[in-house]
């Protein structure tokens, strides 16, 4: 099991983030999350080519409030595959935030991902490209934007978390389940 931990403002649209994708839906109203929420989202990954060779993965996803990074706080993400540092792309304080998790996180070794999120609200976008792949730059982040409301960019971003990140540590460190003997 492999945990992907979702950090940001409040508001930014986390909890839509985890309820679009584990349950498919996107939820209007806006209920705070208290601490932590947990889900699980399960995976069938192909190890290879092969249709015999597969791994059934369990992947839990935290969505961490940002009451739990107050100030002088520090947060121990040693058990994370991947942590979702989440921005709403209409609200630039929250882009700026993004500078505060960073440093409150405290992890050995784990991919950062940065996500953008309400990009179909075109009209109040105040946070250009160029702004967000200059820090991407500097802190060696992947970017993703993403829509909870019209899905666009969910495909790419947890494709992009399953091939890249899941499929690579349970290729490595796991064994296949159904492989040919």
């Amino acid at each position: 099991t492999g945990k992907i931990f979702i950090v940001g403002d409040r508001n930014v649209g986390k909890s839509s983030l985890v309820e679009k994708y584990v349950n498919g839906k996107f939820v209007e109203r806006y209920k705070p999350t208290i601490g932590a929420d947990f889900n699980i989202k399960k995976y069938i990954i192909k190890i290879n080519e092969d249709q015999y060779c597969t791994q059934y993965v369990n992947y839990q996803l935290w969505d961490i409030s940002d009451y739990e990074c107050s100030v002088g706080s520090i947060l121990k993400l040693d058990s994370a595959g991947v942590i979702l540092m989440v921005f709403d792309m209409t609200n630039l304080e929250s882009f700026k935030s993004i500078q505060k998790w960073i440093e409150k996180i405290v992890i050995a070794k784990c991919a950062k991902i940065l996500v953008g999120t309400k990009c179909d609200l075109f009209e109040k976008i105040c946070i250009s490209d160029s702004d967000i792949f200059s820090f991407c730059s500097v802190h060696k982040l992947n970017y993703f934007k993403i829509s909870s409301r019209t899905s666009e960019g969910f495909a790419d971003l947890f494709d992009y978390i399953k091939e890249h990140i899941i499929l690579t540590e349970y290729y490595c460190s796991s064994e296949t389940i159904g492989a040919p003997r």
